[in-house]
């Protein structure tokens, strides 16, 4: 699985890079595809069409306001139903909830073809002339689905025209670059020359196993997680942990321990949901364990923290995390958590909070984006009417302005129903759910209540089996590695650039696709994984046609991989106009206090002129409907 994942992520890099040479290296000439892509092949998959010439004038523009999540026929449960193109996987989830309505017919004609016709009982009336555009390629996409031609959707990938292939050498130097933080050895280098292609995949399998990509890989996480916020200061972490159920984070207790101690004993605490993602990784572990891990990892300071089983083998080890339970004190004596991964880290609930009125709903907005792939807010994005829901006793749940986000984000914010909304990390073994609320559960399931002592580990095992998933993992990978979101699909078909945004975006997705139903297919197979990397790693590599990677990209590497403190003195000194040397940055050691103060000085001089983060943003309009502070 460290295979499958980091290969993923070397992936996207290399896909990235659209060039401009107007030759592929070791391949055919690309087709004449035109600003559209165009396919080299003349057989066009029921799935092609659809996505080219169906989902946008036809279902987007005319089916999808009805048809949607939250639209009328979805509550009257009609057998078309629809996801907006801003949900991840919309369109072969559309595809196949079409594909099944095509079977379907009356007098031999297909009952996706009679109902927007008004030839049988439709809600929404006649929606086309027999004679339109739009009837038309309905009717191209119904015959496509009855003949069941089987064509390679691989082939119908858009080729771009004026790319460079990278060659083996090049290859590996951009991934020990972005993966590593460094260059290739000489002898990487020998042996790439001789050997070429062949070389490249077990020098990658090798690559990926350094400490360099380890803490690459937590990099990125953390850019998702945020929780190296609580390294700002020492104790930050140790600070937020209640006392009662965590006795050793006593003032008492910590506050005596000499400095450079509290240092480590807070530094574990605070990166270990970074710990577990890197161990699930570098142990070739399933990517799922993620959310389903029943353990934590702890190492021999973040034990003097918590009351925990860990065994080491090594005598205060600061880089020796080993898989471990904790447990609390309660009023019944200690008590095990019942861990699910990252979901029930105190860093995790705390980065995340909640409050008595938002009731965990910002977690679940949180557990759509991060593990989900699916911003809430957007899918669910129409204008409303703040004072409407004044005539309903219980807007989030009977109107319909709110009911449609809130069925899917109050069941799992259900699933937090044991952790307190004033203490994040308090766990409450004996609490109850709100009863006004939706049930907890996952999607269209309802979690029995024999299972709410266990709710996170009964929804972490949900959001696994789910595709988004693994497309959650695939963007996450290439957001941290890119610097940019993956590409939406084009929403203007009238719009002059559609077809090359459209071409963009069938590439990505194809790729994205490709990637995603490999890892599903051998998520539970670490060995296979590998092999299934390895043979994505030769998927098109595009570079700039004549960029050098040099000098630029050696100081890049630099400033990623020098120490925290290192970064955040250039950082604050970068502000002020000027650089001075790393000794001049690091300036003279200063005592707890004012460190203490210097952090939260400098945190509020960075945020000051900086746009809300996305956890605080909130639709206005949804805050008055709410009647409430708290946040989604």
């Amino acid at each position: 699985m460290r295979v499958a994942v980091a290969r993923v992520l070397f992936i996207v890099v290399l896909l990235g890079s659209a060039g401009c040479s107007g030759k592929v290296e070791g391949g055919p000439e690309a087709p004449d595809g035109g600003a559209d892509g165009g396919s080299s092949t003349s057989c066009t998959s029921a799935r092609t069409l659809f996505a080219e010439e169906v989902w946008t004038p036809v279902f987007d523009k005319v089916c999808l306001q009805c048809h949607s999540p939250d639209g009328v026929a979805t509550a009257q449960n009609a057998m078309l139903q629809l996801l907006p193109s801003t949900y991840p996987g919309f369109l072969d989830a559309n595809f196949e909830n079409v594909s099944l309505v095509a079977r379907y017919s009356f007098d031999t004609k297909s009952i996706l073809l009679r109902k927007p016709l008004g030839e049988m009982a439709h809600g929404g009336g006649m929606r086309f002339e027999e004679d339109s555009a739009e009837y038309a390629a309905l009717a191209r996409l119904v015959e496509a689905l009855e003949a069941d031609e089987q064509c390679d959707d691989a082939q119908s990938t858009p080729e771009l025209d004026d790319v460079e292939l990278l060659g083996p050498g090049a290859t590996f130097r951009k991934a020990t670059l972005q993966l590593a933080g460094r260059l290739p050895t000489q002898a990487e280098r020998e042996r790439l020359s001789d050997e070429g292609e062949a070389a490249l995949a077990p020098l990658l399998d090798d690559l990926l196993g350094e400490r360099g990509f380890r803490d690459r890989l937590k990099d990125i996480y953390n850019d998702v997680l945020l929780t190296d916020l609580y390294l700002a200061y020492n104790g930050f972490a140790v600070d937020l942990l209640n006392q009662e159920q965590y006795p050793r984070a006593l003032d008492e207790v910590y506050d005596v321990l000499d400095e450079p101690l509290r240092l480590r004993i807070n530094r574990a605490a605070a990166r270990e949901p970074l710990e577990l993602i890197a161990h699930v990784v570098e142990n070739d572990r399933p990517f799922s364990e993620i959310l389903t891990a029943d353990y934590t990892m702890i190492n021999p300071y973040s034990a003097m923290l918590y009351e925990t089983d860990a065994q080491f083998e090594g005598d205060l080890d600061e880089d020796e995390f080993v898989e471990a339970h904790v447990s609390i004190t309660g009023p019944d004596g200690a008590q095990r958590i019942p861990h699910a991964g990252v979901l029930t880290s105190p860093m995790f609930l705390n980065r995340f909070p909640t409050t008595p009125t938002n009731r965990s709903r910002h977690r679940a907005r949180k557990v759509y984006e991060l593990f989900l792939a699916t911003d809430i807010l957007q899918v669910a994005e129409r204008p409303i009417d703040p004072t409407a829901s004044g005539r309903f006793n219980n807007p989030t749940r009977d109107d319909s302005q709110c009911n449609g986000c809130h069925r899917q984000i109050d069941p799992i914010a259900g699933a937090f129903l044991k952790w307190q909304e004033y203490d994040q990390e308090r766990y409450e073994p004996r609490t109850d759910w709100h009863p006004e609320m939706f049930a907890p559960g996952f999607g269209k399931e309802v979690m029995d209540t024999a299972e709410y002592p266990r709710a996170e580990q009964w929804l972490a095992q949900r959001i696994v089996a789910d595709p988004r998933f693994v497309l959650s993992a695939v963007q996450t990978l290439y957001r941290g590695i890119m610097g940019r979101e993956p590409l939406d699909y084009p929403a203007d078909p009238q719009s002059p650039d559609f077809n090359a945004q459209l071409g963009a975006w069938r590439a990505q997705d194809a790729a994205f696709r490709a990637v995603g139903a490999a890892f599903r297919r051998r998520r539970h197979e670490p060995q296979d994984a590998r092999a299934r990397a390895r043979a994505l790693a030769v998927l098109p590599r595009r570079q700039r046609h004549g960029r050098r990677v040099g000098r630029a990209d050696r100081r890049a590497v630099r400033r990623r991989h020098r120490p925290a403190q290192h970064r955040e003195r250039a950082r604050a000194q970068d502000r002020g106009g000027h650089r001075l040397s790393v000794g001049a940055r690091l300036g003279p050691e200063r005592s707890a206090d004012e460190r203490v103060q210097r952090a939260v000085r400098r945190h509020r001089l960075e945020h000051r002129d900086r746009p809300a983060h996305p956890a605080e943003r909130c639709d206005r309009e949804r805050r008055d409907a709410h009647g409430q502070r708290g946040r989604m």
